[in-house]
């Protein structure tokens, strides 16, 4: 919930003129257009505001008077759009995340010998378009794959922290910030490190690179895949991490009466079955290649056996496991286990002198989260549609089961949180930001 002036709380609540406070910048701070919807005067060149923001979008129209052709190309400016009120000790405005000029359209209309209808018609996106816009580009070039480690070992606040402060900073040359977590903290974010040591074989950052690289968003929203938690952007071209909960206080009220409170126009609210209603996580225990104790070179040609007398490093335990003869590309299954440097395969393999490597059996932990269509002690389910399922996986960094079940738990309160289950039409409120907790009180219809 964003912090207002008293005078402008109290205009919200009684009603009064709305105000737009627009002031287009130049990138280098130099040239301004102040374009602010003043209601006490006639002379205003603003005419419209659409704004959305979204969990991972956020996009605007204005459309300006533009009858004596002064709008000059503005592309690419920002602006720190402000929303308020006309109140007792003045212009009062909330102040929302920056937007920049994407798209200019110059309209003009009007029939013959009618009085003319020129406009200009602007597209603005905010920061979290520029997060999609903008690549991770981490360590040497041409893959960008953090080679130097700038990520390894950090929480995933503080991989954040570092993207957004150090890296997309310097990128774009403004000044992003990441708020402290405070009271957000939902008990992962500042607490798992995804990439205790850099990966080489497998990277964390743009995996897949030089094919194709990760943009800002793509990253954050990976990151924040292991959490309860959002990105907010704010004001000041500042983020904020936001942990939702059930228990949070309410931040705004709307009331059916105006004499109750904030006044709401129109209110709906969506019953639905909720898909999934149960989330498994499944975490993959330890390497997937075997690679530090079960590589080497055969020793002897015996058929559909591999003999290594030189390691001897062999155990009944790799019975049911994959070998890999490197030389010749070549796969078998481990069918027997004869000692500790001959093992009996399900194919004729090796030679002497073939390199291999033992895949391991890959092990896991689960996690599991019910929504409460399941009763909560005998976890059956006892809801009115049928149980559904949604299957998640995760690496070894996971390492518990609580934080499996943890996990499971977030995904699923994300499932839900994202399902659209109502909204509310109201005048003006300067207070809201996205992922607020919203209370309606309706007395209609008692």
């Amino acid at each position: 919930m964003r912090s207002l002036h008293a005078d402008l709380l109290s205009k919200q609540l009684t009603g009064g003129q709305p105000a737009n406070q627009v002031v287009f910048t130049s990138r280098d701070g130099a040239t301004t257009y102040d374009y602010s919807f003043n209601p006490t005067l006639t002379t205003n060149r603003l005419e419209e505001i659409e704004a959305h923001w979204e969990p991972f979008d956020d996009y605007c129209v204005m459309i300006l008077r533009n009858d004596d052709l002064a709008v000059p190309d503005i592309t690419g400016y920002y602006v720190d759009l402000g929303m308020g009120y006309n109140t007792d000790s003045g212009l009062r405005y909330g102040t929302r995340p920056r937007l920049w000029i994407k798209k200019r359209h110059v309209l003009s209309g009007g029939g013959k010998e009618q009085k003319k209808d020129l406009k200009v018609i602007l597209e603005l996106e905010g920061v979290l378009n520029i997060l999609k816009e903008q690549k991770v580009l981490i360590g040497a070039p041409p893959k960008y794959q953090d080679n130097f480690g700038e990520l390894t070992g950090k929480t995933i606040y503080g991989m954040l922290e570092y993207l957004i402060e150090t890296t997309l900073t310097l990128w774009t040359g403004i000044t992003f910030t990441l708020d402290a977590l405070g009271d957000q903290d939902d008990g992962i974010i500042n607490t798992l490190v995804l990439e205790p040591v850099h990966n080489y074989i497998q990277p964390f950052l743009n995996p897949n690179a030089p094919n194709s690289f990760e943009s800002y968003l793509d990253v954050f929203e990976r990151l924040l895949a292991f959490t309860g938690c959002y990105l907010r952007p704010e004001a000041s071209c500042a983020f904020k991490i936001v942990y939702p909960q059930s228990t949070d206080a309410v931040d705004e009220t709307y009331y059916s009466s105006m004499a109750d409170g904030h006044v709401f126009y129109e209110y709906t609210n969506r019953d639905y079955v909720k898909i999934p209603n149960l989330v498994k996580v499944f975490v993959r225990l330890g390497d997937t290649w075997d690679v530090s104790t079960k590589n080497g070179q055969a020793t002897a040609t015996t058929a559909s056996h591999l003999i290594d007398t030189t390691k001897s490093q062999f155990i009944a335990g790799d019975v049911g496991r994959s070998v890999h003869n490197k030389t010749d590309d070549t796969w078998a299954e481990i069918t027997a286990y004869t000692s500790s440097s001959d093992l009996t395969l399900s194919a004729d393999i090796f030679t002497v002198n073939e390199q291999y490597e033992v895949f391991a059996e890959d092990q896991y932990i689960q996690g599991e989260a019910y929504s409460d269509d399941y009763d909560q002690t005998t976890w059956v389910f006892n809801g009115q549609y049928m149980p559904i399922i949604a299957i998640h996986t995760a690496g070894p960094v996971i390492a518990t089961e609580a934080n499996a079940d943890a996990l499971a738990k977030h995904i699923l309160a994300k499932y839900q949180a994202e399902t659209f289950g109502g909204r509310v039409v109201a005048p003006q409120d300067s207070r809201c930001e996205i992922y607020d907790n919203v209370q309606v009180r309706d007395k209609r219809g008692t």
